[in-house]
């Protein structure tokens, strides 16, 4: 079963909840999801930890890391037709996630 990684437009900070980074074993699974109304992807800001290369993904979807490394991405949320943008380098509202693959694990 996929690592469960929730994010959250109401905590403080917002975006990933829980500790960050978030620690996941190269060759696994994790998904991103929210309790929050709208639909959910995330955009990773340097390199992508993804199987497949790609820097962007759907919310709600097991995606499979292969890459070792630290990894920051944005949390995006489309509601309404509005898109709701955390990012974890933003000085004045920081928010995203941050997850950690270790190269000895998997």
């Amino acid at each position: 079963m996929a690592e469960q990684i929730e994010i959250s437009y109401s905590t403080n900070p917002r975006g990933q909840v829980g500790v960050r980074p978030r620690k996941l074993k190269r060759k696994s699974q994790f998904r991103v999801f929210t309790k929050d109304r709208g639909v959910l992807s995330i955009e990773f800001i340097d390199s992508s930890p993804l199987k497949n290369g790609a820097m962007t993904a759907a919310g709600n979807k097991d995606l499979s890391v292969e890459k070792a490394g630290r990894f920051l991405f944005k949390c995006i949320l489309e509601v309404d037709g509005q898109r709701i943008v955390l990012d974890p380098r933003d000085p004045v509202s920081p928010g995203g996630g941050d997850i950690e693959i270790d190269p000895d694990r998997g």
